[in-house]
C-alpha cells in the first residue's frame, strides 16, 4: 500500500488499500448504509447510480442501476469504474466487471468479483508529522486494552486527527477485524500522555514479517488531551520543520 503524504494542512492525500478485510468492510458499509455508488463504464459519458445490495469475502452484488440503459451494459460485460464515499473519504475501485446476473423479485442484479485494490482519497484534517528517531524505538508507544489485554504498539507519525502505528506479528490476530477501540493511551517520551478512543481507517500487514500498520482516526478526546495533543503537534512541527 502506498500513501501520498504532505504537510499541507489541507492537503488531499491518496492511498491504495489492499487488505481483502478492509475493501470487505467498506463495501459492507456502503450496503449497510444503503449508499449509493456510481459507476463509470469505459466510453460511455453517462455516470450510473448502483446500490451495494450484498457483499462477501469474494463477490459483490449490485442493484438498483439507474438510469437502466446501465443494465444492459452491465450484461454486455461493459468493463467499469465504481465509486462512493465512506468515512469521509472518496473511495474509487478503477477496474471491475459483471460476472453474472440474478433475477428476482427485487429486480436484475450484477454480480461483480470483490475489488483486490480501492484508491481512498481524503482532505486530511491536519498536517501528519513523522515520528523522530530519537522518539523511536519504544519511546512512542501506543496501547491499547482488548478483552482485558494490554497490546503496545508504535507510533509511526502523527497528526491532530490520528496516527499510523504498527504492532508486531503476534498481536495480529487479535487485531483481526476489529474496527475501533474504545480505551488507548499514546505514550510519547514523557512529552505527552493521552487517552483516546481511536476508529480503523486502513491496515496492512507485510507480508515478511507478519506485522500489521494500522492508519487510525481520533475519534473521542477530552478537552485537556486534545490541548496536550495539540501542542506537542506543534512542538513536533517546529521540531521537523527546523530539522
Amino acid at each position: 500500500m502506498a500513501e501520498a503524504q504532505s504537510n499541507d494542512q489541507n492537503a488531499v492525500w491518496s492511498r491504495y488499500l489492499t487488505d481483502r478485510a478492509s475493501v470487505w468492510r467498506i463495501f459492507k458499509d456502503f450496503r449497510d448504509r444503503e449508499e449509493q455508488v456510481t459507476l463509470h463504464f469505459d466510453s460511455v459519458d453517462t455516470v450510473y447510480a448502483a446500490r451495494v445490495r450484498e457483499v462477501d469475502h469474494r463477490r459483490v452484488t449490485l442493484d438498483a442501476i439507474h438510469p437502466r440503459s446501465g443494465e444492459v451494459l452491465m450484461s454486455a460485460g461493459r468493463p467499469f469504474a465504481l465509486a462512493g464515499r465512506s468515512d469521509g473519504a472518496h473511495i474509487h475501485a478503477p477496474r471491475n466487471q459483471s460476472i453474472g446476473a440474478v433475477q428476482d423479485g427485487g429486480g436484475p442484479a450484477f454480480l461483480m468479483d470483490l475489488p483486490a485494490q480501492l484508491v481512498l482519497q481524503q482532505r486530511r484534517r491536519g498536517p501528519r508529522l513523522p515520528m523522530p528517531a530519537a522518539l523511536r524505538g519504544g519511546r512512542a508507544r501506543i496501547l491499547l486494552t482488548l478483552d482485558g489485554a494490554a497490546l503496545t504498539g508504535s507510533i509511526e507519525d502523527i497528526s491532530a486527527g490520528g496516527c499510523r502505528a504498527s504492532f508486531e506479528s503476534p498481536v495480529k490476530d487479535l487485531l483481526a477485524g476489529k474496527d475501533a477501540f474504545d480505551h488507548v493511551r499514546l505514550e510519547i517520551g514523557g512529552l505527552l500522555s493521552v487517552q483516546v478512543r481511536v476508529a480503523v481507517r486502513h491496515r496492512m500487514v507485510d507480508p515478511a514479517t507478519g506485522s500489521v500498520t494500522f492508519g487510525l482516526e481520533f475519534t473521542r478526546i477530552a478537552t485537556d488531551d486534545r490541548a496536550r495533543l495539540e501542542q506537542f503537534i506543534r512542538s513536533l512541527a517546529r521540531r521537523v520543520n527546523h530539522g
